[in-house]
């Protein structure tokens, strides 16, 4: 019986290290995770940052093509214009050739 309370304190001592050394450990281990936690938050605010640059590129590329369909409508009302003229012209042609 002696023996088994020799062998029980024996564990609780180990025990008892074991529990200070891992308590010893725990502020480390805390300020690692605290460290991995700020590497994944600025991580996801860069991966944020380039989905933001990615839509205002895109953005700008179809200002771009507004900008540009504005400065042709112009063009395309005097191409439709003269293209409306066209058959009259034709016509007088075809009166000046008889």
């Amino acid at each position: 019986m002696k023996a088994d309370y020799q062998t029980a304190d024996q564990h609780r001592e180990v025990t008892k290290e074991v529990i200070e050394k891992k308590e010893q450990m725990l502020p480390k281990l805390e300020k690692e995770v605290l460290d991995w936690e700020q590497k994944f938050k600025s991580l996801t605010a860069i991966d944020d940052l380039k989905k933001k640059i990615d839509r205002l590129k895109e953005d700008m590329a179809w200002a771009f093509v507004s900008e540009k369909e504005k400065g042709l409508q112009p063009l395309v009302r005097e191409h439709d214009s003269e293209k409306a003229r066209m058959p009259r012209f034709e016509q007088k042609v075809e009166e000046a050739k008889v």
